[in-house]
């Protein structure tokens, strides 16, 4: 033991094996020779030694503990399981192994059963803060952030410099869209731990999140600095794209410096990868905000996807093996939709019909939500399908499981968005793989064979923006359901918003960050025009991003002989059952050039608030279009600038015309919403995609 103190554990180790050979040892020093051993390192003679402590020893249960311990260390969880719950019957009292066994449970994928085994360790000690740890860690993965928040709070109350509490703290903080908050509590661990990689990674995320992309991009530069070879901090150094440009040369200087970074970390792929496991977890993240910048993406998302393959086939050549379709007969098709996003949010209200809708004689459903998240719309899916798996601690555990499946298809409603489907599509997991417009720009990917879009949205050219084989679906593409406006936010009006009662509200209520700079022209013009016009947008979650966005268009207001607070508003971020009633109290939307509304149009059209559209080159910028289109109502889609200002402006200032527009849209609502034809045809196509997988370059389905 005075060796083991003084850090010298071989000589320990070598004094304990003489004290083993002397005659009838005492049972009590199997047990040390145990910690001693695992203390070296060599955890299989340790586990040997644990295991040799008889029943009959007071040791007896710290021995199981000690042995559970070692065996989940090597990995072999079930066995560790059997050990912890060995301890526990022999010391009902014992607090350290009832909480290792919340521990092992949580890593067995059980969070509730982790839950269950956690809270008795607090009841039993409630100043055991490993127990509060389990309850938070098993919280969050089921995603009650709530009892997190509290579990954590209890341990930071008694340990404030608890870093991997501070860390998980910010997690929440992120869920409820408190960026500052998050920051804060990553520069204090880094106070503590300067040079901690994993928060220096979460502080450069959270200063993204926050908009401040220099800021991400120093920090991951310093990520680098210390390890090379670190893959993730490679790439989001790279990614760290600004989300509001000042302007268009702006865009122009961002996207040449995102070429040549990615051409230079291209160039040197053969350092990346090396650790197989370590490379799967740092793979883990999307390239989201180059859609942004407006233009075609096809080459730079085929670089950027060709980089992150070559890292992957050394790193698991085996998940790209293609894969053939089961020719068994007298079975249902299997098709599997994997998402993040399966809850009430744009891409779940999108494509919720995709999964419910299939008719269950013909598919067999499998769904993977990469999400702890659930609310109504998680339940509704949940309920009508065969197979839901939901959390895997990896992304390697996702392809694994998806690939055990033996689907026909797999299916992927956006891919960019989520960064373990953005990882997962680099795979070959099912003979037939199809990604849908939830993030509408092509992947780039060579193992995702369809893209899967709406035809009406699309323009002629439209094949030759994906390197996907492109399908086109009719209408909207998916039934979509008709919002419905809350009867209790009908009494609420202008004044409870804040809004102007007698003012032309001109709405645009996207993302400040899909706002292209090219927007402001369109905007000013409105304002100038009409005299009486606000211009209504809301703040979002980062304060950076509003502060950047606003001083942009104060720019170009002021330019114009218009001052910013005199003009424009900014509202809160408020419950989708407000937002509707806002969207009412609005006179005219303002769709978006290059980025138009998606959702957010539909919202708009459900209740009756008319949408002046300028189409763009792609099909990102053309949904509202196809949406005007169904409903009849052509003249709201501008053919240029001056087409664009006239048609918002005389919607804004006559009253009558605005209401028989209005109208229109609420008689017609019947042909964009709540459409069964897409389904249908969508059903049709995986008939025709397993029956052959060799469509032509560009394929109407309708």
């Amino acid at each position: 033991m005075a060796s083991a103190q003084l850090g010298d554990f071989s000589s320990a180790c070598a004094a304990i094996e003489r004290a083993l050979l002397l005659p009838q040892p005492h049972p009590g020093l199997w047990l040390l020779a145990a910690n001693l051993y695992q203390d070296a390192g060599r955890l299989q003679d340790a586990l040997e030694y644990a295991q040799r402590v008889p029943r009959d020893h007071p040791g007896y249960a710290r021995a199981r503990n000690q042995m559970a311990i070692l065996l989940a260390d090597l990995q072999r969880l079930d066995e560790a399981e059997a050990a912890c719950r060995d301890a526990v019957a022999a010391d009902p009292s014992m607090v350290r192994a009832i909480c290792n066994l919340a521990a092992i449970r949580l890593k067995q994928g059980d969070a509730d059963d982790a839950m269950r085994w956690a809270r008795e360790a607090t009841t039993l000690q409630p100043d055991y803060l490993q127990g509060h740890v389990i309850i938070a860690m098993a919280a969050l993965q089921s995603g009650a952030h709530a009892t997190a928040a509290n579990a954590l709070d209890t341990v930071l109350a008694a340990n404030p410099d608890h870093i991997d509490c501070l860390l998980m703290r910010t997690t929440i903080d992120r869920q409820l869209r408190a960026i500052d908050k998050a920051i804060d509590r990553i520069r204090r661990v880094l106070t503590l731990s300067p040079n901690r990689i994993d928060a220096i990674c979460q502080l450069a995320d959270a200063l993204f999140l926050a908009g401040d992309h220099e800021g991400a991009r120093a920090q991951w530069a310093r990520v680098l600095e210390m390890k090379p070879d670190h893959l993730e901090a490679a790439l989001r150094r790279v990614q760290a794209l600004p989300m509001v440009y000042e302007s268009t040369g702006a865009i122009d200087a961002a996207r040449e410096r995102y070429a040549s970074e990615l051409q230079e970390l291209s160039a040197k792929a053969d350092t990346f990868g090396t650790q197989p496991a370590e490379t799967m977890k740092q793979l883990t993240v999307s390239n989201f905000f180059l859609a942004y910048q407006g233009r075609n993406d096809l080459e730079l998302q085929r670089s950027y996807a060709g980089f992150v393959s070559s890292i992957l086939k050394r790193a698991r050549p085996e998940k790209f093996v293609d894969r053939a379709l089961n020719p068994a007969t007298g079975r249902r098709i299997r098709i599997g939709f994997a998402s993040r996003f399966f809850y009430e949010s744009t891409v779940g209200n999108y494509f919720q019909s995709w999964v419910t809708g299939l008719d269950r004689d013909q598919f067999e459903i499998f769904v993977y939500y990469t999400n702890t998240h659930h609310d109504g719309l998680t339940g509704r899916i949940r309920s009508v399908v065969d197979h839901f798996a939901i959390y895997r601690p990896t992304v390697e555990a996702w392809a694994d499981q998806i690939a055990g499946d033996q689907l026909d298809v797999l299916v992927y409603p956006e891919v960019g968005m989520d960064a373990i489907c953005t990882t997962l599509a680099v795979f070959r997991l099912a003979p037939v793989q199809v990604v849908g417009w939830g993030h509408p720009v092509t992947t780039g990917q060579a193992n995702i064979d369809y893209y899967l879009s709406c035809g009406e949205m699309e323009p002629v050219d439209a094949a030759s923006h994906y390197r996907e084989t492109l399908a086109t679906l009719p209408g909207l593409g998916t039934c979509y359901a008709l919002p419905k406006l809350d009867e209790k936010c009908r009494q609420f009006d202008r004044r409870h918003f804040g809004l102007p009662e007698d003012a032309t509200l001109y709405l645009v209520p996207q993302s400040l960050f899909k706002i292209h700079p090219d927007n402001d022209a369109l905007f000013i013009s409105v304002l100038a025009a009409d005299a009486g016009a606000r211009l209504v947008f809301f703040s979002g979650q980062a304060a950076l991003v509003r502060s950047l966005f606003e001083a942009r268009l104060k720019a170009a207001l002021a330019a114009a002989g218009m001052a910013l607070p005199d003009r424009v508003l900014f509202l809160p971020d408020v419950p989708h059952p407000e937002y509707l009633r806002i969207n009412q109290l609005c006179d005219v939307m303002l769709d978006t050039m290059h980025w138009s509304g998606g959702n957010t149009s539909l919202d708009a059209l459900s209740v009756g608030l008319p949408i002046v559209t300028l189409p763009g080159e792609y099909m990102r910028g053309r949904q509202s279009m196809a949406m005007l289109r169904r409903l009849g109502l052509s003249e709201l889609i501008a053919g240029n600038a001056d087409e664009y200002v006239a048609r918002a402006v005389a919607l804004g200032n006559d009253a009558a015309y605005r209401a028989r527009i209005s109208q229109q849209i609420i008689d017609n609502h019947h042909r964009l919403f709540d459409d069964g034809e897409p389904v249908l045809v969508l059903q049709d196509f995986f008939r025709r995609v397993i029956a052959s997988t060799t469509a032509s370059p560009t394929q109407s389905l309708k």
